[in-house]
């Protein structure tokens, strides 16, 4: 966990919540090879402000990534900060486990989604509210900061 002026205690709290998370969401078999580096940023991307991100890669079917980069929004009340951490650990545990790949199509040059090894189309034809892989990760993002 890093950021600016990240306090030791709020590291370990995080560190700790992530743990909790993960092992839940993936079990320690999937857990113990897996490199999350998550940051506490100011998350704005294009102009537009985001709570979280996960890159999970655009390499089509290839699960065997380890390494997952994780942003989220600093100066957040603890419990949005969880919800955003267990919303970004869930796209973890889907591109880990093969339900969510992106692939960037060379006829197109757009990033396609497929989703439970269904082709679901162009990810900015899908409205983001109503992109099932997002629809999970708010329900799970909601189950853990109760």
């Amino acid at each position: 966990v890093c950021g600016r002026f990240l306090c030791p205690d709020l590291k370990a709290k995080i560190e700790a919540k992530t743990r909790e998370i993960a092992l839940e969401l993936m079990g320690a078999r999937i857990c113990n090879t897996l490199t999350l580096k998550i940051s506490l940023v100011a998350t704005v991307v294009n102009g537009e402000e985001y709570t979280g991100a996960v890159w999970t890669g655009c390499d089509g079917s290839k699960t065997d990534k380890t390494a997952y980069p994780i942003a989220i929004q600093r100066d957040r009340p603890w419990r949005e900060t969880v919800r955003t951490l267990a919303h970004e650990l869930c796209h973890v545990e889907q591109a880990r486990r093969g339900r969510l790949q992106y692939r960037i199509w060379a006829t197109d040059r757009q990033v396609h989604v497929r989703w439970d090894g269904v082709e679901v189309g162009s990810l900015r034809s899908i409205p983001y509210h109503t992109r099932p892989w997002e629809v999970e990760a708010r329900e799970v993002g909601e189950r853990f900061s109760k």
